[in-house]
């Protein structure tokens, strides 16, 4: 068959069938035993969010994009399914009829046929199902075919029986109204064009190919020739495209054998740029630009023209002139230096005076691709992300975001999401020349704002999404003091401004185990804790305890924590006073929630390691605000302790929530603990202030509460006194770095809605950075 070079197509429909490969049976001289059963571990996202942040941010963009979860639930999901291969086949391995399984995001469910199946495979951490599983997927009638890369300046041909007529991809893009992929090519490459596009696959421009990935017909009513115009649009089917052109080596090479120029969008042509071109003849050729808006005559026909001196023959048509990073031309014609046509044997560029394209914008308002298709067709361009320049406003209240896009042109939007919603708060134009664009976020109510930023060229063509955090209206105070004895009166004043705490916790200042049971154990009581010297109660610690005038004082820990002189002091302004400790830490804890929570038949309780303070902190904010006990235990530990358990029984606990990752409390803890819930909750991050902000989300999350505590998470006087605070006004504790507030924080401030900040302690603690509410 004969090719006529003036068109393009694409590659067949491949049918492929999968066949199973059979091996002869082995016969073994006698059964061995069999091996143990596999069992499945949990897999909680916030485990995987120190691997997410190392994920390359295209890999995070795409799980999002087409998973629609997030890049820890994928590393996740992803350990439990390598786990899931090896359970199911351990379950087989002993006897257990598989007759399906299948991953529920990181549950492993298996079907079976009977009760002693489905036994086992709940004892290996599976759900059984009875019965065959329902089918996932119809494979009725499939035809599969590879789909192809479209990149502009490809050949393509189609068939009229005798002859392949040969052309150029153009521009991939889209149908404005649904997002149907669409690519410009040449309108006399199209007008008398019948039958399918087809990929011309070629080793180098201007080589004989062989037919390609399949396209599709042309669009009707898109065609035109003549009166100015030289367009048609056709159907690139299932295909990709790629908003990019082939280079051809910059060549003679192949298509990709060097790096696509990326096109971002579309504008008008200017006289004395240069100019390259692709196409499936010449390849990568580049010029100047002669001419703009210039009418001639093509075999009969106007057309509209760029006029520049890059090479381009016959085959070449319909494909894409570029200046810059921008499509100017579709290529529609070319004139020869010697001012006749040459025989087909001598053309080579060095004959080539002018090569002419229909233009994608006019800059004379005259024919040209958009003012024939307007807002029905657009080209397929990419997309840089936003790049957030500045924010306008105080630290506190912002009024604006403010960026630029790179390479942005004309027809360029940015869009402005809040909160994670799918409708655009705002949508900016960006200035054409500049890239610069900016978003009033005055109408925002009160609070920490989540963003994200996409810029978009027309409709379909979409950048990754910029990210941040906008402040309006935020009230931000300190509770200050000049050492942490100080600040906890101060605490204890915000709380009960005019006295009358029911009862006060007192604990030593100097260190934290035996206190970190006693916040929440306060704050179910209304009550307050105040830190003490172990060799004498602090002058205004003591003046507190007196105008607060409670009913009843608590000291915490033994005399090597409390002395029996803070103790007797104390006796002479209340009475009514006890001591509560115990033989360590640990049993401390458990008299401490004892003594508080009994009776009160708590759902739910903390476990935290008495090791260290962060997580116990964090956790003693959420179970102050819930009525939650907060008990410590040796985090390394293999198990949990049988008088842990025997508390947690007699309390009534049905809900474990571990606070901290297995470096803190150990998974041996945590499947201890299933004898209380088989299915306990680890509250856990990357580091302390993530963990913390976790806690927080998962204790908060539903309650939206406008008001918030933070506290450094590097010292414990400062968030220990004001846990109590925090849990008995409902408010989170969030323990964050003495200089900035994570993002991650941030982003759970937003969630709830905070509007009102509260920092516990002095600039030492907390620098005039976290005040103003500086991200890191």
């Amino acid at each position: 068959m004969s090719i006529i070079m003036r068109s393009c197509a694409a590659g067949a429909a491949v049918l492929l069938s999968a066949g199973l490969l059979s091996a002869p049976a082995i016969a073994f001289a006698e059964d061995p035993a069999p091996a143990p059963v596999e069992s499945m571990d949990e897999f909680s996202p916030s485990d995987y969010a120190a691997e997410a942040a190392e994920l390359p941010i295209e890999l995070a963009d795409a799980v999002a994009r087409d998973l629609g979860i997030s890049p820890e639930e994928y590393l996740a999901q992803g350990a439990a399914a390598v786990q899931a291969v090896e359970v199911v086949s351990s379950l087989e391995g002993a006897g257990v009829t598989v007759l399906g399984s299948r991953l529920e995001g990181t549950e492993l469910v298996v079907n079976v046929e009977d009760g002693a199946d489905a036994a086992l495979v709940e004892s290996a951490g599976g759900v059984a199902e009875y019965g065959e599983p329902a089918p996932a997927w119809d494979p009725t009638d499939l035809v599969a075919e590879p789909a192809a890369d479209v990149y502009d300046g490809l050949g393509w041909v189609w068939s009229d029986g005798t002859y392949l007529h040969q052309c150029s991809v153009g521009y991939t893009g889209y149908l404005v109204s649904t997002g149907a992929k669409q690519f410009a090519t040449a309108g006399h490459c199209t007008e008398d064009m019948t039958g399918t596009a087809r990929i011309w696959t070629q080793s180098a421009p201007g080589q004989s190919g062989s037919l390609g990935a399949t396209l599709g017909q042309k669009i009707a009513g898109t065609i035109t020739f003549g009166n100015g115009i030289d367009v048609g649009r056709i159907d690139t089917g299932a295909n990709v495209q790629k908003a990019s052109a082939v280079t051809w080596g910059f060549g003679t090479g192949a298509p990709l054998s060097s790096t696509p120029r990326i096109l971002t969008g579309d504008a008008a042509p200017i006289v004395g740029a240069d100019v390259c071109k692709s196409g499936s003849r010449t390849g990568w050729r580049c010029g100047e630009i002669v001419d703009v808006d210039f009418e001639t005559s093509v075999s009969g026909n106007l057309v509209n023209s760029v006029v520049t001196t890059a090479c381009v023959m016959p085959g070449d048509s319909g494909g894409t002139g570029i200046m810059g990073s921008k499509g100017i031309g579709i290529t529609s014609w070319v004139s020869w230096n010697s001012g006749t046509l040459p025989p087909i044997e001598s053309r080579t560029c060095a004959n080539v005076a002018y090569s002419g394209y229909f233009q994608m914008v006019s800059p004379g308002s005259q024919e040209s691709v958009a003012s024939v298709y307007g807002n029905t067709w657009e080209m397929a361009a990419t997309v840089s992300a936003p790049t957030i320049t500045s924010i306008s406003g105080s630290s506190t209240d912002q009024t604006a975001i403010n960026g630029t896009v790179a390479n942005a042109g004309r027809n360029y939007k940015v869009d402005v999401f809040i909160d994670g919603s799918t409708t655009a708060f705002a949508t900016a134009t960006v200035n054409a020349s500049s890239g610069q664009w900016s978003v009033s976020t005055t109408s925002l109510p009160a609070g920490i704002h989540s963003f994200s930023a996409v810029a978009r060229y027309g409709t379909w063509s979409k950048s990754t999404a910029t990210t941040g955090i906008i402040k309006r209206s935020m009230t931000v105070t300190r509770i200050d003091g000049a050492n942490r004895f100080e600040v906890g009166v101060k605490i204890a004043q915000a709380r009960y401004p005019s006295g009358g705490a029911p009862v006060i916790y007192v604990t030593t200042g100097n260190n934290y185990p035996d206190a970190l049971s006693a916040a929440p154990a306060a704050a179910i009581q209304e009550g307050l804790l105040l830190l003490t010297e172990n060799g004498g109660l602090p002058a205004n610690v003591r003046a507190e305890i007196v105008r607060q005038a409670p009913g009843e004082i608590i000291v915490v820990g033994g005399v090597n924590s409390v002395s029996t002189a803070v103790y007797n002091d104390l006796r002479t302004i209340q009475p009514n006073i006890r001591r509560l400790g115990g033989s360590d830490r640990f049993e401390a804890s458990r008299n401490i929630v004892a003594d508080a929570f009994t009776g009160l038949n708590p759902s739910t309780a903390y476990i935290a390691t008495g090791y260290n303070f962060p997580d116990a902190l964090s956790a003693s904010g959420a179970g102050g605000a819930f009525g939650y006990p907060v008990i410590l235990v040796p985090g390394n530990a293999s198990g949990v302790d049988s008088a842990t358990l025997e508390l947690l029984n007699s309390l009534g606990v049905t809900e474990i929530k571990i606070a901290g990752g297995p470096a803190s409390v150990s998974n041996g803890i945590l499947n201890s603990l299933k004898v209380i819930d088989p299915t306990p909750t680890r509250l856990s991050g990357a580091d302390r202030f993530e963990a913390s902000a976790n806690i927080a989300l998962d204790a908060f999350g539903a309650t939206s509460p406008s008001q918030a505590y933070i506290a450094t998470g590097y010292n414990f006087p400062d968030a220990l006194a004001g846990a109590p605070l925090a849990g008995g006004t409902s408010s989170p504790l969030i323990v964050v770095p003495t200089t900035c507030i994570p993002a991650g924080t941030m982003s759970v401030l937003a969630q709830f809605g905070t509007s009102s900040i509260t920092l516990l302690g002095g600039p030492a603690s907390l620098t005039p950075d976290v005040q103003a509410l500086r991200s890191c």
